[in-house]
């Protein structure tokens, strides 16, 4: 007997209707919307949430940090329990638990109710974002499935562009609390849309559930985010954070060999068959290590280096997200027209030629040297998320497009997190590497470069110029400058890493099975 016929005949009834794929689109894009736009305000809302609550750094970082863990370790088991429990009622429970935790926060007094309700956070987004893909693959034929993902992107990236801009006005007229509170009525918004357009969706037989594989799966994600998320800031060298990684790999093995003895694992290892799938997760990966590694310094260049304010620099990202919108709604022709692999390869080499031209960005770069590279690695990033998705979904059975929702989400979120944080180390390295030489010569004299050699190297990988307190006017310009040009070396070289990484990616795509959407592969 499945779950599906213990629901009674009403469930049965209204899980046979037909149900449009755009009223669907909608509620799913709503729903990541809410997601999208509380990750963007909450970047732009911290320091000044810092202040009001006392918060110490590390608490501050756990803001962020606590949302990722549990987002990160719990995607893949969302999308199995939607399989088993309706995932139209996950995917509303996740709206109702984000809007509802997004309240909290908003009222919370200290800065520990806000950790907790962010960790919470991550739990219920991670049921809204792998349920609203799986519902994708489940309502759209494959003809059309370009589309509803090229929409999907847009969405996310219009969130993206659009949340420091509306947060930043809102925090500097209103307060931290105000950018949180614009999250609950989108989320009420979300929540009665999906609720009504929405139906019951067919469950999976009620067999017995991998409690091993679970634990497992969500220990391993655990350890690898937690040594991930720390080791810039404890070091890859600390025993805490090489404890934490040898003890992802053995759970993760531990993983991998009990998925293969259990009937029904919580990630078939078969999906991994399918090459198209395997390569479209791999370039997931790539793709975000490389963006989100190397854009988080190029952000801060903006601001420590050319002197943009938190919102100057948001709207200098604007070409981005526009270009990126663009380029993932008009992916789908692309893809109808000529299948996957070509507009995958282009849109890679176009983005690798983004990377590169970012690599001349100087301390006194325009707002067009910004804008061009920004635009070109939209229109090809734009294509690339839309055209490596449908590699996956459209080569993936619907009754395994939960796990692999899952799946997919899980490999976007740690591709950021590994990139920020490698990327973050050779930013350090080189910064710190060149720091002594560029202040010998800006002409900086050498009893003060003796006196700030050892102690900025820190400051200066961010791009923050290391100035004791005293030093007059001239040679604290020197030193600036020393500090600049230290740090671009050093974005410099993670810039070199992404336009590899997408070289790289466009090698491996031309693997890819080359579907048209609606054709065999």
């Amino acid at each position: 007997m499945t779950a599906g016929s213990l629901a009674g005949p009403s469930a049965a009834s209204e899980a046979g209707r037909p149900q449009s794929p755009w009223g669907s689109l909608l509620a799913v894009c709503l729903g990541v919307f809410v997601v999208a736009i509380g990750i963007t305000v909450t970047s732009v809302g911290n320091p000044v949430l810092a202040q009001d609550l006392g918060a110490t750094l590390s608490q501050l970082q756990w803001v962020t940090n606590g949302y990722l863990l549990a987002l990160a370790s719990t995607l893949v088991l969302a999308g199995r329990i939607g399989d088993r429990f309706d995932r139209r009622k996950l995917f509303l429970l996740g709206i109702a638990g984000f809007g509802l935790t997004t309240t909290v926060i908003t009222f919370a007094p200290t800065v520990g109710v806000v950790i907790g309700a962010r960790a919470l956070q991550g739990v219920f987004g991670a049921l809204i974002l792998t349920n609203a893909l799986t519902l994708l693959r489940t309502t759209f034929p494959v003809e059309r499935l370009p589309v509803a993902l090229g929409v999907f992107t847009a969405v996310l990236e219009g969130a993206s562009a659009s949340g420091p801009i509306i947060g930043g006005w809102l925090i500097g007229s209103f307060g931290w609390r105000s950018g949180f509170a614009i999250g609950i009525p989108i989320a009420v918004i979300s929540l009665v849309v999906a609720a009504l357009v929405i139906r019951r969706q067919p469950v999976q037989r009620a067999g017995r559930f991998d409690f091993a594989g679970t634990a497992l799966l969500v220990l391993t994600l655990v350890c690898l985010t937690y040594a991930v998320i720390q080791a810039p800031e404890a070091g890859w060298g600390s025993p805490i954070i090489v404890a934490a990684l040898a003890a992802s790999a053995i759970l993760g093995t531990a993983f991998v060999l009990a998925e293969t003895r259990v009937a029904d694992p919580l990630v078939p290892l078969r999906l991994f068959r399918d090459r198209s799938v395997t390569i479209g997760l791999t370039l997931t990966l790539m793709t975000n290590f490389a963006l989100l590694g190397a854009m988080f310094f190029v952000i801060l260049h903006l601001q420590n280096v050319l002197g943009r304010s938190p919102l100057e620099a948001g709207l200098q990202t604007t070409p981005l997200s526009v270009a990126t919108m663009v380029a993932a709604m008009g992916s789908s022709a692309l893809i109808r027209r000529a299948g996957t692999r070509g507009p995958l390869v282009g849109a890679f080499l176009v983005a690798g030629i983004a990377f590169l031209l970012f690599t001349g960005l100087g301390a006194d770069a325009s707002y067009l040297d910004v804008g061009i590279p920004f635009a070109l690695l939209g229109a090809g990033l734009g294509v690339t998320m839309t055209a490596s998705m449908h590699a996956i979904l459209a080569n993936t059975p619907a009754e395994l497009a939960a796990p692999t929702a899952g799946i997919h989400q899980m490999v976007f979120h740690l591709g950021g997190l590994v990139g920020t944080a490698v990327l973050g180390a050779v930013v350090a390295a080189r910064s710190t590497a060149v720091w002594p030489s560029n202040l010998a010569q800006a002409g900086v004299p050498g009893e003060v470069a003796a006196r700030i050699e050892r102690s900025g190297g820190a400051l200066v990988s961010q791009g923050v110029a290391p100035v004791p307190e005293g030093l007059s006017g001239q040679v604290g310009e020197l030193v600036t400058r020393a500090a600049h040009l230290s740090f671009a070396s050093g974005m410099h070289a993670a810039l070199w890493v992404g336009a590899v990484t997408m070289l790289l990616c466009a090698v491996l795509g031309l693997f890819v099975g080359n579907r048209a959407a609606g054709t065999a592969s």
